[in-house]
């Protein structure tokens, strides 16, 4: 009797671990770490300022949560808070606006973007951020790992 409880746990303690496996797998795959990057309009011989995917932000909504999306304008807001750094990037054509978040660890990897995106509120130029919709207190936003220009 104690050697077959002994095998059962056995199994329950490697069926733990085969599935932790799978998930931590699984969530490596969706980090913003690894990002499909869409090909630039330079590599596609299109138009040489719009990159191919673009969403504009009055098309961006509920039905592309969790999805990776590249989107442009103008910052409106920006703060900077434990590293992190927060934005609302607005549509200039309809007014509609998309919250931002560069967490820290992106900052640190890739410094280059918080300083594009604080030069960019400054000049009041449009930028472009590519990086996953998600939902955050019932508004959408986008979690973002790329910031850069025209």
């Amino acid at each position: 009797m104690k050697k077959m409880l002994s095998i059962w746990l056995l199994v329950a303690v490697v069926a733990v671990g085969v599935g932790m496996l799978i998930h931590n797998q699984m969530n490596k795959n969706d980090s913003p770490a690894s990002p499909p990057h869409p090909q630039s309009s330079s590599q596609t011989g299109k138009d040489s300022h719009k990159p191919e995917g673009l969403r504009y932000i009055r098309e961006i909504d509920e039905s592309l949560l969790g999805q990776n999306v590249v989107t442009t304008g103008t910052i409106t807001r920006i703060n900077e808070e434990d590293g992190h750094v927060f934005f609302t990037l607005t549509d200039k054509k309809s007014d509609k606006n998309i919250n931002c978040v560069l967490f820290a660890k992106t900052n640190e990897e890739h410094p280059e973007n918080k300083n594009l995106a604080k030069k960019s509120k400054n000049e009041g130029s449009s930028i472009y951020v590519e990086g996953k919709v998600n939902k955050y207190n019932g508004k959408l936003q986008i979690i973002t790992w790329k910031v850069f220009t025209k």
